[in-house]
């Protein structure tokens, strides 16, 4: 079972990992609590799972055939992944509250 943040830590990171190098335009507290939130999470992980997690939050895919194409690419255990996904998404929420 899913974790009750991991739908709204995936959809910040979505928009994170697509808009990063750009000035984001946020229009309420909300987005940029979830924006900064993001950026803390994501300034923990180290270089590989920052890498990978831009990998798979910036595919046009279902997020599954995302996390799939990763590990084929990086010839990696779909596990292993989810694992990176999961310590991410469990620091967004900590950052921002949700836990």
């Amino acid at each position: 079972m899913k974790p009750r943040y991991a739908g709204c830590a995936k959809h910040a990171m979505k928009y994170y990992a697509r808009h990063r190098e750009e000035t984001p335009n946020l229009r309420t507290p909300a987005e940029q609590k979830d924006w900064e939130a993001c950026r803390q999470a994501f300034s923990s992980m180290d270089e590989k799972a920052q890498e990978l997690l831009l990998e798979v939050y910036r595919g046009r895919d279902t997020f599954g055939d995302n996390v799939y194409s990763a590990s084929q690419k990086r010839r990696m255990p779909q596990e292993d992944i989810w694992v990176v996904i999961n310590r991410f998404e469990k620091k967004y929420a900590q950052i921002r509250g949700l836990i």
